[in-house]
């Protein structure tokens, strides 16, 4: 049987004292000093457990904070049937504990302590051990007990070292591990969530009992006063005689027997009915799982095509880019240029600018670059023709077809006058 504690920094001056035997004068009474002697460290480094953890700590990120459980230990008692075997065979036992432990725990870097005691009641190993798992994010080891010790972890321990040590040393342990004394830590979990449905639980059959505990005690008290006699000369009966009290009790109880008859019925009818709802409402469910591992068979097969697009598109990117190396060497471009190919780069894929600001901001580095001519002129043109369009339903009013960059601007400005004109003659009438 084994059991798992954590420590901050702070409890480890107290408990080395205890695990190191660094004192005679034991609170625990069941320490004998007489026996001492016979106590080992299977972790064989230099130093006390104090100081082999500080050491471990040094070596790794550890929050600097009180309340960090910076240690942790696994308390594995000797099973009862190897308590009569040979000291060598309790250690092969403990030796083969330690080796489970260790590896499971990252290796002998991370222990600190393997203290067995067998000067107490019952011979048991004290697995001390630093809780360090790998932070990817930061690319170092860190001290996490709540990562080491996880609920899955503890739920499966003890059947994974039982299994060990039957593999093992099958010739000296064949159980122990595992008895009636040891609950997962699923179970405890359990009873604590449910403890409110257990005692509702414990009310309804303790009035069931108190129910079935009256008829009961009705007809024991019916059966005590009840006489028989036999009656009749030729034919003779057995009759039981009953006080009308009696009587009355049992007709009472008969027909609180039917009325519960008729109840359980229509709890009967209750209960097939919302299974029965359950099974629509499970089919209904099993349906939608259908249709969602359709769609997310049908999606993974779009992932791995725009996956396979994007390293398409990666690889012409690099062999482009290769052939503009070779081609030229010391290529340059003007600031103009690189604007003005990220909006032909738009433009050519339906991308339009924001605003009408923007938009006139767009045709002014377009008209640049085609006087420049660092843009091939019919890509340039195409990107113009369609920048004008956007353009157009901002300059109201155009009579003549002039685009250029000018024409656009003079047209702009004329219908701002002409909106501003129209704002003051209206406050002129206001007035």
């Amino acid at each position: 049987m084994a059991h798992v504690q954590k420590f901050t920094k702070g409890n480890m001056q107290g408990l080395s004292i205890h695990l190191d035997r660094k004192t005679e004068n034991h609170s625990n009474e069941d320490i004998d000093n007489e026996r001492t002697h016979l106590n080992y460290d299977l972790c064989e480094k230099e130093g006390d457990t104090l100081s082999r953890m500080n050491e471990r700590l040094d070596e790794v990120y550890c929050m600097d904070r009180k309340d960090v459980k910076a240690c942790c230990e696994w308390v594995v008692t000797l099973p009862e049937s190897l308590k009569d075997a040979s000291h060598e065979h309790q250690r092969t036992f403990f030796e083969n504990t330690y080796e489970f432990l260790s590896d499971r725990y990252g290796g002998e870097q991370n222990v600190i302590s393997a203290n067995v005691h067998n000067d107490e009641t019952t011979p048991h190993m004290h697995f001390d051990f630093i809780p360090v798992v790998w932070d990817a994010k930061k690319e170092r080891e860190k001290v996490s007990a709540k990562e080491v010790l996880t609920r899955a972890e503890l739920k499966n321990f003890h059947t994974e070292l039982d299994r060990h040590l039957k593999e093992r040393i099958p010739e000296i342990y064949q159980e122990g591990i595992l008895n009636d004394k040891t609950i997962g830590i699923e179970n405890i979990h359990s009873l604590k969530k449910h403890s409110a449905e257990i005692e509702e639980q414990k009310k309804v059959m303790a009035a069931d009992l108190k129910r079935f505990k009256k008829p009961k005690d009705v007809f024991d008290k019916v059966d005590g006063n009840a006489e028989k006699k036999t009656v009749g000369i030729m034919n003779k009966k057995e009759v039981v005689v009953l006080l009308k009290k009696d009587y009355e009790n049992l007709g009472v109880l008969a027909k609180s027997s039917i009325k519960s008859d008729y109840q359980f019925e229509n709890y009967k009818s209750v209960a097939e009915n919302k299974i029965g709802d359950l099974e629509k409402s499970k089919k209904g469910l099993e349906g939608k799982i259908e249709r969602l591992e359709q769609k997310n068979t049908y999606l993974e097969r779009e992932k791995q095509l725009i996956k396979s697009d994007k390293i398409h598109q990666q690889r012409n990117a690099v062999v482009y880019k290769s052939i503009l190396e070779d081609k030229e060497p010391d290529l340059e471009i003007s600031e103009s240029e690189f604007k003005g190919r990220l909006i032909l780069h738009s433009l050519e894929r339906d991308g339009m600018p924001k605003d009408k600001a923007e938009g006139l901001n767009w045709l002014e580095i377009l008209e640049e670059n085609k006087i420049n001519q660092t843009i091939p002129q019919n890509r340039l043109g195409k990107a113009m023709d369609k920048l004008k369009s956007f353009l157009e339903k901002f300059i109201k009013r155009v009579k003549t077809a002039d685009f250029s960059l000018d024409g656009l601007k003079e047209k702009d400005k004329e219908i701002n006058q002409q909106t501003k004109r129209k704002k003051s003659k209206s406050y002129d009438m206001e007035r």
